[in-house]
């Protein structure tokens, strides 16, 4: 909850959908360079970086709940989220946090 999350990793078995998440610290996290994936990155209050190149999807068009008939509000609700792939896509891996930054390292 409070921490920061890093991970370093090696190799990467294919197929296999991870996901980092932390509320309050940084996500770090350092992948093979031939990782194929579908990243989904997300940071309400920070920056996200990575050393890959990603081919982002186009974003989302935001919901509209009009519930001003009911004594309620006209909200627009958007995805905050960055998704994208990497070596031409893969299992998905969601890399989260509300209050720090997202890092996506290429290990070496």
């Amino acid at each position: 909850t409070n921490g920061s999350v890093r991970a370093t990793m090696s190799r990467v078995t294919a197929q296999r959908e991870m996901a980092f998440t932390s509320l309050n610290g940084t996500v770090d996290v350092t992948l093979p360079p031939s990782t194929k994936a579908n990243l989904r990155l997300r940071s309400d209050n920070g920056d996200i970086y990575s050393d890959f190149d990603m081919q982002l999807a186009p974003g989302a068009a935001p919901t509209v709940e009009d519930s001003r008939s009911s004594n309620g509000r006209y909200r627009i609700n958007r995805n905050r989220s960055i998704v994208g792939t990497i070596n031409g896509g893969g299992p998905e891996f969601e890399l989260r946090t509300f209050n720090s930054n997202v890092y996506v390292r290429k290990g070496r």
